[in-house]
């Protein structure tokens, strides 16, 4: 019950904080190197969430890809045990 009164008060402090955001007038001008991109303040932390949020996802990935081969070998080794306890109680 705690949990779920402490998401809704996130999300509605997300939620009310996106809103105050949205109601500032703000432009961002960037130029680098010949290209110039105006973009407004709201746009830049939507963007920087999702560039963060798939940052976050591709790393659980990576992560998840690198520690396979140690989870396999884990199972392997439990099934066999089962596998020989099994045998040995039967």
């Amino acid at each position: 019950m705690v949990r779920l009164v402490l998401f809704l008060l996130s999300l509605a402090a997300l939620t009310a904080g996106l809103s105050w955001l949205a109601d500032r007038p703000g432009d961002i001008h960037i130029e680098w190197q010949g290209y110039a991109a105006n973009l407004t303040v709201f746009r830049a932390v939507i963007g920087s969430a999702m560039v963060l949020g798939l940052t976050m996802l591709l790393w659980s990935i990576i992560r998840q890809l690198w520690h396979s081969p140690a989870s396999i070998g884990g199972f392997l080794v439990r099934r066999r045990s089962k596998r020989g306890l099994d045998s040995l109680s039967s």
